[in-house]
């Protein structure tokens, strides 16, 4: 396969990948194997990034993610206030 037919089948395996699990975890997993498929056909290094790159950039939009899961965690009212407040008897 040349680098066009190989980008898109790299871009298939995302796709299918993409419907499972978070994309974070499948731009980690399978980019990392498929980064050795794309050095094999001298694809442009800039589709595959180092994973140092890429773990900077993941825990750039994790850490306001487990901000708030910390939020919600210590403070569930804020989270439940509108519930409460259309079903107070659902949550008892």
């Amino acid at each position: 396969m040349g680098p066009t037919q190989t980008s898109f089948f790299i871009a298939g395996v995302f796709l299918v990948v993409g419907c499972f699990p978070d994309l974070i975890p499948a731009i980690i997993i399978v980019g990392t194997i498929l980064h050795r498929l794309a050095k094999a056909v001298a694809m442009d290094p800039v589709y595959f990034v180092t994973i140092g790159i890429v773990l900077k950039d993941t825990f750039i939009m994790l850490i306001p993610m487990l901000g708030v899961l910390v939020v919600v965690i210590v403070w569930p009212d804020l989270v439940l206030f509108m519930p409460k407040m259309v079903s107070p008897d659902f949550l008892k």
